[in-house]
C-alpha cells in the first residue's frame, strides 16, 4: 500500500496533513479523495461554512503532488425530484 498526504488549499493558505493516508491504487485514490471532500463539504455546511472553493493537493511519501481535487468536483450533482408530476 501507498501512502498519500491529503494536504488542504484553503485558497491561499496550505494546511499540510500531519499523517499519510494509505491508499490501495490510484483508483482506489481518487475514490478516498472525494469521499474526503464531500465528508468536509458536510461537516462546513452544517456550521455554515462553504468550503467549495478548497481542494487537496494530495503528495506521495517522496513529497511529489500526485493529484489535486477541488472540492466543487465532489460535489454530488442533484437528484431528479421523483415526486414531479408529469
Amino acid at each position: 500500500m501507498a501512502k498519500y498526504y491529503f494536504h488542504i488549499r484553503k485558497v491561499d493558505v496550505l494546511e499540510e496533513a500531519p499523517e499519510p493516508i494509505e491508499v490501495d491504487s490510484s483508483e482506489a485514490l481518487e475514490e478516498e479523495a472525494i469521499e474526503a471532500a464531500r465528508d468536509i463539504l458536510a461537516e462546513g455546511d452544517l456550521i455554515g461554512l462553504d468550503r467549495r472553493l478548497w481542494s487537496f493537493e494530495i503528495v506521495d511519501e517522496s513529497g511529489t503532488t500526485v493529484m489535486t481535487l477541488p472540492f466543487s468536483e465532489a460535489i454530488e450533482p442533484d437528484l431528479p425530484d421523483e415526486r414531479r408530476v408529469l
